[in-house]
């Protein structure tokens, strides 16, 4: 890139900053172009002349809370630094391993799903700066606008479960069922991404909901290197996920019914619904 316009490329500092000088034929001004990672700390600083940072990885801690903690910083008091958001298709879930005795029923998984108060994660966890979704599409593509929500309801997760045949026999505060002869405990490990607080206060909050309704949840942080392998294998009981989409997206690979038993598929939780799969 050498540039025809008003600026010329200067120099790269690979990890902080490109610069681009002035176009001696057309008289502009040096910009120098700091890498997002670490604009934030840059823009308290006086040799800043002007920055535009926004939340482009979507709502995520620490950016979420440096974003919000910089309105008072003196440079964007002062408009040197203008601070903006704008919707970014990325999408947060919890994902349950089908092949579990636990999650087969369906029943449970909605169960759990009423268990999850997604509206408080989005205020606390997010400070409001995300918004709830029904399926993998982002709301202003007009997809999944006719469905409901699934409601915060404690109530009908104990409901469901004690449909699905899951109750608490020997009064210990889990539910439990005999599947093929043998005493199965509701309980499940949940992998996390170890790096991202943020998951870990998820996990935490739905910890806690899934106590009140009997199911013993387990907390694993864990790296994604491992985590990964441990999706591609099915090797877990339930995760938090996340995925960064684009405007025009294709959900095949992670959610076509044909994926769900291919060998490392990103369909990791192994759903299928014929409705869907076609």
């Amino acid at each position: 890139m050498c540039g025809t316009g008003p600026l010329i490329f200067e120099k790269w500092e690979k990890g902080d900053s490109v610069t681009l000088k002035r176009n001696p034929i057309i008289g502009a001004t040096r910009i120098i172009m700091i890498v997002l990672s670490i604009a934030l700390s840059r823009i308290r600083t006086p040799d800043c002349n002007w920055c535009c940072r926004t939340n482009w990885t979507g709502p995520r801690s620490p950016e979420v809370d440096q974003f919000l903690h910089s309105a008072d910083n003196a440079n964007v008091k002062a408009g040197k630094v203008v601070l903006d958001k704008y919707t970014y298709p990325a999408y947060r879930y919890v994902g349950y391993n089908e092949a579990r005795d636990l999650f087969k029923d369906k029943r449970v998984r909605w169960a759990l799903s009423h268990a999850i108060p997604v509206d408080q994660i989005i205020d606390k966890i997010y400070h409001g700066l995300a918004e709830r979704l029904t399926g993998p599409f982002a709301r202003q593509l007009g997809l999944g606008r006719s469905l409901e929500p699934v409601t915060y309801d404690l109530g009908k997760a104990r409901q469901l479960l004690d449909e699905a045949g899951w109750t608490d026999t020997n009064g210990d505060g889990v539910r439990d069922k005999e599947i093929d002869g043998k005493r199965v405990d509701a309980k499940f490990d949940m992998i996390i991404y170890a790096d991202r607080p943020q998951y870990l206060s998820i996990a935490e909050i739905m910890q806690e909901n899934c106590r009140q309704i009997g199911v013993d949840v387990q907390i694993s942080p864990t790296k994604w290197a491992l985590m990964l392998q441990k999706l591609r294998k099915k090797e877990f009981d339930a995760c938090i996920l996340g995925w960064a989409t684009g405007w025009k997206d294709d959900p095949f690979q992670i959610w076509h019914g044909s994926q769900a038993d291919a060998p490392d598929s990103s369909n990791a939780i192994g759903y299928k619904n014929p409705e869907s799969t076609g």
